[in-house]
């Protein structure tokens, strides 16, 4: 097969940034050079092996195709598609050395879409949430946690349902029913991450960071905590009064005799077991909002929070915010429980719990490590 002799590139038109076209000379191939865009000999007169010609014909195809690297023509348009255009070639005018030197320098960087956060950038994050929050009005933080309290209900209530259903199994399986009941409950702590609301137990890490990276005071900090308790409280009354009793959710056995004998349970435990309980919990749920808080994507931050919320439910660990929810809500079905026990066996205890473990062991931490 007869292989000619290459002339050399005709001019290549340039934009000249005005609309216009510059024509630009281009240099002839050096010698012993190969325009493999063509699969064109050496200018030297040198002789090309069937490979060499081969790769420049797939080279030249590609380039008919209009499937040519933006690399080669710097910013994309311009000279690079002026000389697609012409049909020259474009292997002696961008080598494949300038590409690399532009795509290095940053002129260019390739599409990507980030997966996660760092730890570091998850506190960045978490620190400027907390300033958002330190600037909320009091009506806004309060009713935003009204809104977290049903959330978080709705979560209970679905517990509540499916570990109610299945008494054979607590009582033939207990952990496989525990497991299932916690693996469920997430659903409320997705909707409040999702939709936005001011949970207690997350606060408790969230403000502290923020606090101690001096974004916010302590004033600040308090009356978010103060208002967040009592919006939580509120929202989960309103929740199992008009969305549990009055609809008759658990009206029937055997779901009626479950959430009775659930309330009756967390207020017969010890002081102490029950604080402890609250810190384990705590330990987890803002485990789970920094996970969540790390994912960029609502897949990513449901799968992140599933794992440690299910976890604090099926070990039997005490969120104080649930129990506004799980507590009252068998009382109103005739629980033996009064006001008293629900705050003094119950409610004070978890909620010290739930504040020491996400001030402290998360909120002082993530400070510490990754603030400071």
């Amino acid at each position: 097969m007869a292989l000619r002799q290459d002339p050399g590139p005709p001019p290549l038109a340039q934009g000249d940034g005005r609309g216009g076209h510059v024509d630009i000379e281009a240099p002839p191939p050096a010698a012993g050079r190969l325009d493999r865009s063509r699969g064109h000999a050496p200018a030297d007169g040198s002789k090309l092996d069937e490979g060499q010609f081969n790769k420049g014909r797939a080279d030249e195809g590609r380039i008919g195709e209009g499937r040519v690297d933006e690399r080669h023509n710097g910013k994309g348009g311009g000279a690079g598609w002026d000389a697609l255009a012409q049909g020259s070639s474009l292997g002696e005018r961008f080598s494949y050395g300038d590409s690399l030197r532009r795509r290095r320098g940053g002129e260019r960087k390739p599409f990507h879409m980030k997966l996660f956060k760092t730890p570091k950038e998850v506190a960045g994050a978490i620190t400027a949430m907390g300033s958002k929050k330190g600037e909320y009005s009091l009506v806004r933080t309060f009713g935003l946690a009204v809104l977290a309290g049903v959330y978080l209900s709705f979560g209970g209530l679905l517990s509540s349902v499916v570990a109610g259903g299945i008494p054979g199994v607590n009582r033939d399986n207990p952990g496989l029913g525990r497991l299932l009941f916690g693996a469920v409950f997430p659903f409320g702590l997705a909707m409040i991450l999702l939709y936005g609301g001011e949970l207690f137990t997350s606060n408790t890490m969230v403000m502290a960071a923020t606090c101690m990276g001096r974004k916010i005071n302590w004033r600040q900090v308090a009356t978010n905590w103060v208002l967040s308790w009592l919006g939580n409280f509120a929202g989960s009354l309103l929740a199992a009064y008009f969305l549990s009793r009055l609809p008759g959710i658990f009206d029937d056995d055997p779901y009626h005799e479950f959430v009775r004998s659930l309330a009756e349970k967390k207020v017969n435990m010890g002081w102490g077991e029950v604080f402890l309980r609250g810190v384990g919990c705590n330990y987890l749920v803002n485990l789970a909002v920094f996970s969540a808080t790390t994912a960029e994507d609502v897949a990513g931050k449901y799968i992140s929070l599933w794992f440690p919320i299910t976890a604090f439910v099926a070990i039997g660990y005490e969120h104080s915010i649930a129990n506004m929810f799980f507590i009252p809500n068998g009382m109103m079905y005739g629980a033996d429980v009064n006001v008293g026990q629900l705050l003094w066996r119950n409610m004070i205890p978890v909620t010290l719990g739930n504040l020491l473990s996400g001030a402290t062991f998360m909120g002082a931490v993530t400070w510490a490590a990754y603030i400071w």
